[in-house]
């Protein structure tokens, strides 16, 4: 004899009414310790990673973030820093931080909708402040769309490219945090803003 009635639920009614409903018990939900603020996280530019590499400027600032899981790596920056070896160990230097990265799962990759957004960006840019060159500034926008996607502040030397694009982002409801840093000789960098 086969049985008609639907089957039922083992958990309780209610819960099956919150499950249903996409709810979870609380023992279902991530513990406090599990939430990551991205407001903590640091996305750095190439502006960054040049002098680091160059002559360890910001190396505390940047091995820090790396440590505590709290450094992103936009891959467009990534594309910058290996256009830019001239070495084995150039390249080796690279490598490294592409590979501590992409473990921590910290490569900021853009989508099919950040690359149509960038264009978006840069087609209202030549409306407003007139020509540009779109593929001389297709990284720095995409930098942007990234770090302001992810929430953490965007830390580079470049200010007044990312101010340009941040007031952009702003004009269609997108919020860009910049950390603006600048070279000094203890080599830790400072930052305003």
């Amino acid at each position: 004899m086969t049985d008609s009635a639907p089957k039922r639920s083992s958990l309780p009614r209610s819960a099956s009414a919150n499950a249903a409903r996409g709810w979870t018990r609380m023992a279902e939900r991530p513990s406090r310790k599990s939430y990551r603020d991205p407001a903590l996280d640091l996305v750095f530019d190439a502006s960054v990673f040049i002098p680091y590499f160059v002559s360890a400027t910001y190396r505390e600032m940047v091995e820090d973030a790396m440590n505590r899981g709290r450094a992103y790596l936009p891959a467009p920056v990534l594309e910058e820093l290996y256009a830019g070896t001239r070495s084995r160990t150039d390249k080796g230097d690279v490598d490294r931080i592409h590979r501590r990265l992409k473990v921590q799962d910290r490569i900021l990759v853009p989508t099919a909708e950040d690359w149509a957004n960038a264009g978006l960006l840069m087609a209202r840019h030549i409306r407003h402040y007139g020509q540009i060159n779109p593929k001389d500034h297709l990284n720095d926008v995409l930098i942007a769309i990234l770090a302001s996607n992810h929430g953490g502040p965007l830390v580079t030397e470049n200010r007044e490219h990312f101010e340009r694009w941040r007031r952009l982002l702003r004009a269609v409801g997108k919020s860009l945090r910049l950390q603006i840093v600048k070279r000094s000789t203890n080599h830790h960098g400072t930052s305003t803003n």
